[in-house]
């Protein structure tokens, strides 16, 4: 197929007057959100944050100690500055622990403080790489880093010390080697992408595994299951009881109310752990509905975006600083010229001032809904680009002009 197929075709040519509105209007409605962003990334936060939890766990690691293990951690933790009578967890799966380790070797300040320089590296070079993906023209992408730092998960994320920015550099690296047609290498990079936290990412794995063996993309499999074997060998090499720690955590992890499988257990009793997969099963139904229709024409850059939504609505385990992992989402549509439209940029504030403000999780979860009818309504004022063919192509797609 002609690269320049893959480009988006936007409804009018405004005319330049009308792009500088919007695009001051753009701004203006945008200021709320930056400098909330910013606060959240540069207030200081001591040991009361996430990365506390992989610093400590990557020190029990680095011991031969149980990393998930409340005693060993709340010792190391409380020498840091944690007040609280439990020590906060990372639920993480064993292969992950390797990502942590490096950080343990450092005093714990100055690995939060490499820990927060990595990932808005990852986040601002992220931003550009997508805006590039989705087609967006290369004088505009000052709009893909304006999206970034608009987005509120993403400063919650750089104020906690959340590990979601290496999962969204796997997710941007599946997507350029896909389109590069390095399979294996697209294959290895899913151990970042789907491999930290495997429940927010269930149905684009299931869709991934769908569409490499509808395209015989044997070698993708093959880098995946490769490099998922190698880190939990390297894992069991270095502590043999690791799966066993593991094993012995994960269904304390189910304690955590959250999602809107938390919301369900709010309203029914926290006691009822079942509540928490619920939202599984419309999601499944909705992919058994979604994948058989597209599946001959799939196109990771038109689908992915609505798969990651679903995916995450329908998680059952979900933190609003999780939805950094769908900040492709909204480059995508911006890329196709979105962000012209006032509404957009209005419902793009007021979606996110509702989930900041919501009083409780059960119903930050219901609110982050929210991000559905606002992909559809950002999709409404573009025209979707002409469908690709199963295999990425090798080139790079003429720019859209935004």
């Amino acid at each position: 197929m002609q690269a320049s197929a893959a480009s988006p075709t936007i409804h009018t040519a405004n005319p330049p007057l009308q792009r500088w509105l919007y695009a001051a209007l753009a701004l203006l409605f945008s200021l709320p959100l930056v400098a909330t962003t910013i606060s959240l990334t540069i207030r200081h936060t001591g040991a009361l944050c996430d990365f506390t939890a992989y610093w400590g766990a990557a020190r029990i690691f680095l011991a031969h100690k149980n990393p998930y293990a409340a005693e060993p951690l709340l010792t190391v933790q409380r020498s840091v500055g944690w007040v609280d009578a439990d020590p906060i967890r990372a639920y993480n799966p064993p292969w992950t622990l390797p990502l942590f380790a490096p950080f343990g070797l450092l005093a714990f300040y100055r690995a939060k403080a490499l820990w927060l320089a990595l990932s808005l590296a990852i986040e601002l070079l992220s931003a550009l790489a997508l805006w590039r993906y989705f087609g967006g023209a290369p004088r505009a992408r000052w709009i893909a880093i304006a999206i970034a730092f608009t987005f509120l998960p993403l400063g919650l994320t750089n104020h906690y010390g959340q590990i979601t920015p290496l999962i969204l550099a796997g997710l941007v690296v599946f997507l350029l080697l896909v389109r590069a047609q390095r399979w294996f290498a697209a294959g290895a990079s899913l151990l970042l992408a789907l491999g930290i936290k495997p429940h927010l990412f269930w149905l684009v794995a299931v869709a991934v595994l769908l569409w490499a063996i509808q395209e015989r993309r044997w070698r993708l499999l093959a880098g995946a299951l490769s490099t998922f074997a190698a880190a939990m060998t390297a894992v069991c090499i270095f502590d043999p009881a690791a799966l066993h720690y593991f094993g012995n955590i994960y269904g304390r992890s189910m304690d955590q109310v959250c999602g809107a499988g938390g919301g369900l257990r709010v309203l029914f009793g926290r006691q009822h752990t079942w509540l928490q997969y619920v939202p599984c099963v419309p999601g499944a139904a909705w992919l058994f509905w979604y994948w058989p229709r597209h599946r001959k024409a799939w196109s990771w850059p038109e689908h992915l975006p609505l798969l990651l939504l679903a995916s995450f609505a329908s998680s059952p385990y979900s933190w609003s600083v999780d939805y950094v992992i769908a900040l492709p989402v909204f480059i995508a549509v911006a890329a196709r010229g979105a962000w012209r439209s006032p509404l957009v940029v209005a419902a793009w504030l007021i979606v996110q001032l509702l989930i900041f403000a919501s009083p409780s999780k059960g119903i930050e979860a219901a609110v982050s809904a929210l991000w559905i009818p606002f992909w559809l309504l950002a999709q409404s004022t573009t025209i979707p680009s002409p469908r690709r063919a199963p295999a990425e192509s090798l080139s790079v797609p003429q720019p859209a002009h935004p």
